[in-house]
């Protein structure tokens, strides 16, 4: 983050059916921003949604980023301390997307039509020129898998009790 037009921005939340398992992609956002910008957007995010916990991509000056984060979400009355979980990424970006394959194919991880973009950054890969939103959607999954990212209140309807992550 910080490049003269800043880096992708990208907060991906999904939506998980606890009776079935399966997962939702229910918004996505990704937006070039410089890194207080970008903190901004995941604070408001994180007030619309109410999340439970948050995983954060913490690798090398991403940790900064999050230790800040963590700050403003504090002054702005969210207990960060124990929701915001620090992600540190061990195994290739690549393989962590490919992994995604089968579990959309299963249909365990759904997208939404009005995502078009993600769509389109998941039928164009490894060839698309940015990866950011698929990487954040397997973060997400994966965190709402271990119980670890972005789970926000219950939300009751026909087809069962939800949770977003």
């Amino acid at each position: 983050m910080g490049k003269e037009k800043g880096d992708y921005c990208t907060i991906a939340t999904i939506l998980k059916n606890k009776q079935s398992g399966r997962a939702y992609v229910v918004d996505i956002y990704e937006g070039r921003l410089h890194p207080k910008e970008c903190m901004e957007k995941v604070i408001e995010f994180t007030l619309k949604y109410e999340y439970e916990s948050i995983a954060v991509e913490s690798q090398m000056a991403q940790e900064f980023f999050t230790d800040y984060l963590m700050e403003e979400l504090i002054k702005k009355g969210y207990p960060s301390h124990s929701r915001v979980k620090k992600i540190k990424q061990r195994t290739r970006k690549a393989l962590r997307i490919e992994a995604l394959q089968p579990e959309m194919l299963n249909g365990n991880l759904r997208l939404n039509r009005k995502h078009t973009n993600l769509i389109e950054q998941f039928s164009m890969y490894p060839m698309a020129p940015h990866d950011d939103m698929i990487d954040a959607v397997e973060m997400a999954y994966r965190g709402a898998q271990q119980g670890v990212a972005g789970i926000i209140r219950t939300v009751n309807n026909s087809r069962g009790n939800m949770r977003r992550a």
